[in-house]
Parts: C-alpha cells; sequence; structure tokens
C-alpha cells in the first residue's frame, strides 16, 4: 500500500540508530492535543464525562485516512458525552468531525458558497476526502493573505519610521490575532494613522464596509455599515467576527 505521508530518515545522535517519522503538519501537533483531553478528570464541565479512548481511536483512524501531508491541523475538542470533535476553520471552509464515545462518526461541512450537510463518516469517506482537501486549498489561501498582510505590514513599519510614528504594539498583535483566528474572504486595506494603531477596512461595491481600529486583545472601535445603517464604537475584540459574518453575508461574491 502506498503511504498518504511523506517520508525522512533522521538517527539518534547518541545511539546512532535510525528511525524513520512522517513529514507532515497534522501529527504531531493533534497527537499533543489529545494528550491535553480530560483523561482522569470526570468533571472537566458541568456535566462532562472523561474522554472516551474509543472515540480517540477512531477520531485518528479517519484522520490517516482521509489526510495527507498538507492537512493543517485540526482543533481538538472534548464532547460533553465523552466523545471528541476535530474541527477547521477556514476561509469560509468550515468542517467538522464528531466521533461517539461508541465509535459512530458523523461529519459537518460547510462550504464557502454556503452548502452544508451531516453526513456518517466511513459510510461517505471519499465524500469526507474531498472536503479535507477543500480545507487545504483554503488554508494555502489563508497563508497567502497572511504573507500579503505581512507585505503591507512592512510598508507601514517603513512610514511610521520616516515620519516618526511610534506603532502600537498591542494593537499590531490583536491584529495578527484576528488574521489567525478569523478566517475573512476578502483582504483588508490597511493604515496607520498617527496614534499607532492598526486599522483595517472591508469595502463592497454596495457601500457596506466595516472598518476597524484595533486596541488590544480585549477591545476594538468598529464603525461599520453592515445592514444598511452605520454604526460605530468600542467593541469586546471578538464581535468583529460577527460583524465580518454579516459583512460577507450580504455582500456575496
Amino acid at each position: 500500500m502506498t503511504s498518504r505521508f511523506a517520508l525522512t530518515a533522521n538517527s539518534d545522535p547518541q545511539t546512532g540508530d535510525s528511525y524513520i517519522v512522517p513529514e507532515n503538519r497534522w501529527l504531531f501537533p493533534t497527537l499533543q492535543a489529545f494528550v491535553k483531553l480530560p483523561w482522569e478528570n470526570d468533571n472537566w464541565s458541568s456535566d462532562g464525562q472523561r474522554t472516551n479512548p474509543t472515540a480517540v481511536v477512531g477520531l485518528i483512524a479517519i484522520l490517516v485516512r482521509v489526510g495527507d501531508d498538507r492537512m493543517p491541523p485540526p482543533y481538538i475538542i472534548p464532547a460533553w458525552n465523552g466523545g471528541v470533535q476535530a474541527e477547521w476553520h477556514r476561509n469560509n471552509v468550515d468542517l467538522e468531525i464528531d466521533v461517539a464515545p461508541d465509535g459512530v462518526a458523523e461529519f459537518f461541512f460547510k462550504s464557502a458558497d454556503g452548502q452544508e450537510g451531516e453526513k456518517n463518516a466511513w459510510a461517505h469517506i471519499d465524500e469526507l476526502t474531498q472536503y479535507v482537501q477543500e480545507v487545504i486549498s483554503a488554508d494555502i489561501l489563508d497563508v497567502e493573505r497572511e504573507r500579503a498582510y505581512r507585505q503591507r505590514m512592512s510598508f507601514l513599519q517603513q512610514d511610521a519610521q520616516e515620519y516618526g510614528i511610534a506603532i502600537d504594539e498591542r494593537s499590531q498583535n490583536a491584529f495578527w490575532d484576528f488574521v489567525r483566528n478569523t478566517h475573512t474572504r476578502d483582504e483588508a486595506s490597511l493604515t496607520l494613522p498617527d496614534n499607532g494603531r492598526v486599522n483595517a477596512l472591508w469595502g463592497s461595491r454596495k457601500g457596506s464596509y466595516v472598518w476597524a481600529e484595533f486596541h488590544d486583545d480585549n477591545n476594538v472601535w468598529i464603525m461599520e455599515n453592515t445592514a444598511g445603517e452605520a454604526t460605530k464604537g468600542i467593541h469586546p475584540a471578538h464581535t468583529l467576527a460577527q460583524f465580518m459574518m454579516t459583512y460577507e453575508r450580504n455582500n456575496p461574491r
């Protein structure tokens, strides 16, 4: 059988023993996430149970079957009933695999164009594999977008140095947290006003827009017109993702 993963040979520097390890993005981060699951604590939540090993083994089997070395690491989340979930959220593509304590596995998928469905994982394993490929493609877009933002941020830093503007480090960190944790469809225009805070603007030809000034991890100033009426004010940082969802829903490509 042909391996789905690239392999590399390493050797122990002390003993000289050789060993083979897979080269892929998801395996070791996922195994580390499994270790952090609530194996011992019966009360990890108000009504939760310990993670069932059957669920974890079932999820590993599915990931090995549908993944390849390009697959981004999923978020691993313990379910209240002792099951386990793997989730990806990339560039408006959502994929969740839910394995129950008895090993029964289902997946939920929502594509960038709004199509969604829920099916048994093993009964539709080829379809699930195709959806994983869409996650990989969406992840590549996210990587390219972050690279573009880094280039633009480099230009802003040069301008700031030239005009004597001190970049607000908390604002810059909050922006990068948003970029890495919220997968927007469109790329924002970035500006740096005199206060040194990163500003991002998403706008459509219809006149809808979201304008955000990142303050810190907890707060963001938002001016938006996503539902036909302009509003502005300081909001908790996590609400920016909600404004972006409304903006993208009302402004389909």
